[in-house]
């Protein structure tokens, strides 16, 4: 980033280059060192790349978001005449609209999709999906093992059963936990 020059007719311009109309920069007003060409750095250090003294900034910079909306609009909207704004296109370094007066609604749709709001939400919405997702994984995972415990279950009643056929068990008054205890010993004997 790199703040508006000090000498006077460098700075004119730098504030032609901005193309804006009646616009004064600031203090804290700065252009980015995609508008500069190769040429116009000194890379002399090797610690700092610094802009030409009279470097002028030459390289206009669309912003592809902005440029895809503008150009992206395919539909026929009808403008009622007190909804309608005139537009006319200003100098510019390359005509990218007809010199004719263009009217459009007061509708900017196009414009709102891409806000700080909603860049916001989108990242909310994307952080909550990546949630649900582990929530799910999270849930499969627990039903994987209730499912085993109730096979191990079944499978432990049906040997529970077949001991009892085989008068394993002999007192009817014996509780499972006892039965079970019981089996351990024999089998650490």
């Amino acid at each position: 980033m790199y703040s508006f020059p000090k000498d006077v007719q460098i700075r004119k311009a730098w504030i032609e280059f901005v193309n804006k109309e009646g616009w004064v920069p600031i203090g804290i007003s700065y252009l980015c060192s995609q508008h500069f060409g190769e040429q116009q750095f000194d890379r002399t250090s090797m610690l700092k790349v610094r802009l030409q003294p009279n470097a002028v900034p030459t390289v206009e910079v669309t912003r592809l978001k902005y440029e895809r909306s503008l150009n992206s609009i395919h539909t026929v909207v009808k403008v009622e005449k007190e909804n309608a704004v005139l537009v006319t296109p200003g100098p510019s370094r390359e005509e990218k609209f007809p010199t004719s007066v263009l009217a459009t609604p007061v509708c900017s749709q196009q414009l709102q999709e891409d806000t700080p709001r909603n860049r916001a939400l989108k990242r909310k919405i994307s952080e909550l999906q990546r949630r649900e997702v582990l929530k799910n994984q999270k849930v499969r995972k627990l039903q994987k093992i209730i499912w085993r415990q109730k096979r191990r279950i079944s499978v432990l009643s049906t040997m529970l059963a077949e001991f009892k056929k085989k008068t394993i068990i002999l007192e009817e008054h014996e509780t499972v936990e006892d039965i079970i205890q019981r089996l351990f010993q024999k089998t650490s004997r």
